[in-house]
């Protein structure tokens, strides 16, 4: 379950430039959980102020067609702030519909994991319920059919006023429609755990279905395979062997093997040799969907 922060009672309300001008002068380490935490009252300061979320939203509609143009979000997300340390976020959670339950297989959310911390605050309504677990990250390889061993199940509702945090590639979860809108605030460090796998979970069996995170990175491999030509080979190969993403580095070896298939015995080689487990392990799953499989281990 993510970790409940209980502040002392506070009932002081400040304005978002207040709350970064703080958070910036008080030095916390946000890509640490002791960071997170010790911020977490400001959090709450701001989540006091009724008004500013308003306020913000009333600004951007004032800019017309530049309303949230930073913002690679859905429409259920609105960016309050980013910086290259860490973005602000507000987080829309509509109630079921009753349309949707006649959608045959339709789900509210999906099982996951996150490859970043949250701080999170309940800021207006009854707040999301979230069926909530926890795994060891370091218990896993982290491939594709693998399942996690899933532990400490429990329901957890951010209910307005209440703090807490998801750790990244620590909690699982899946949240459960709020009875009416609700909003939360989210504070999220941008760490070295973004460059990590992020998982949809199977939360039956823990098994792991697929990997969520998509970048640009992950398009323009997959378009340097398709229309890449030799002399692009050498990036390939650099990207391969030094992205700190496995699923790019994992992407980067097939790009080489679609441009020079009288090399890929090579680059297998080379491959096994060389890449981790979990990076193997992509490659054989991206294989497999044409009938290949890379024979390592």
């Amino acid at each position: 379950m993510p970790l409940e922060i209980c502040p002392p009672q506070d009932d002081e309300a400040i304005t978002l430039a207040e709350y970064l001008h703080r958070l910036h002068a008080g030095g916390y380490e946000l890509s640490t959980i002791e960071g997170l935490t010790a911020s977490a009252p400001l959090l709450k300061k701001l989540s006091n102020n009724k008004d500013f979320l308003f306020d913000f939203l009333t600004d951007q509609l004032r800019q017309n067609l530049n309303f949230q143009f930073n913002n690679a979000y859905g429409p259920e997300v609105f960016v309050l702030h980013s910086e290259p340390a860490f973005f602000l976020r507000a987080n829309i959670w509509m109630p079921r519909q009753e349309v949707f339950t006649r959608i045959p297989g339709f789900r509210y959310d999906i099982c996951h994991d996150h490859n970043f911390h949250i701080l999170t605050i309940g800021y207006f309504g009854p707040g999301y319920e979230s069926l909530t677990f926890e795994y060891d990250k370091s218990a896993h390889v982290g491939a594709l059919g693998e399942c996690l061993h899933l532990h400490n199940s429990t329901v957890f509702n951010l209910s307005v006023g209440k703090i807490a945090i998801y750790r990244a590639k620590h909690d699982i979860h899946i949240q459960l429609p709020p009875p009416q809108m609700s909003i939360s605030l989210n504070l999220i460090p941008r760490t070295e755990h973004q460059q990590d796998l992020q998982f949809e979970v199977d939360e039956a069996t823990g098994k792991i279905l697929r990997y969520l995170d998509f970048a640009g990175s992950d398009a323009a491999v997959r378009i340097a395979g398709l229309i890449g030509e030799h002399d692009d080979l050498q990036v390939l190969a650099e990207v391969a062997a030094t992205h700190p993403n496995p699923k790019v580095r994992a992407l980067a070896v097939l790009a080489q093997m679609q441009i020079a298939p009288e090399l890929a015995a090579a680059i297998e080689e080379e491959t096994r040799a060389k890449q981790p487990e979990i990076v193997l392990n992509i490659v054989n799953s991206e294989l497999s969907r044409y009938g290949a499989c890379m024979n390592y281990g």
